[in-house]
């Protein structure tokens, strides 16, 4: 699998990093051999080299399974699942909200807003984004009546709430 030139950065520095983490893959580089058509596999330790060499450009991921662990096994099926199930028309929940408009904080008695902010409008479920938002507008009667430019929409995946 390709990957670019930060992402290989990033997961060489993390497993030099973390040394009792899997990571079941090889990172691969083919501008690190002087072979025209080979990849070499990167350690992670090299990850200093290849950053201040802008000269390694071309990464790739092969597959490296062997003695998968718990944690492994666990990542790799949450990764499975994932795919299958936003593939199948499970129910995904989004957030609806804009950054027109300005809100009064309580017991204002300005004249002049006090904060210009984003302003959640709704939350709205569907396979896609765009059936979600249509929900949302269906359920929401009153949006309707408001004249917004621009609404921005955010799947909210595990849906947990915290408050502070």
């Amino acid at each position: 699998m390709k990957i670019n030139r930060k992402l290989a950065i990033q997961i060489l520095k993390y497993t030099d990093k973390h040394k009792n983490f899997y990571f079941p893959f090889l990172v691969m580089c083919k501008e690190y051999t002087h072979e025209d058509d080979d990849f070499v596999e990167i350690e992670s330790n090299e990850w200093e080299n290849i950053e201040s060499d802008k000269n390694y450009q071309t990464f790739e991921l092969w597959e490296n399974l062997q003695n998968l662990d718990e944690d492994t096994t666990e990542l790799l099926a949450k990764g499975f699942i994932e795919k299958i199930t936003n593939s199948q028309g499970i129910v995904r929940n989004f957030i609806f909200y804009t950054t027109e408009g300005c809100t009064f904080s309580p017991n204002s008695e300005s004249d002049m807003p006090d904060v210009e902010n984003c302003q959640i409008l709704g939350w709205g479920n569907g396979d896609t984004p765009k059936e979600a938002f249509d929900n949302f507008k269906k359920e929401s009667f009153w949006f309707k009546t408001l004249k917004f430019n621009e609404v921005i929409g955010v799947e909210l995946k595990d849906e947990k709430t915290y408050h502070f």
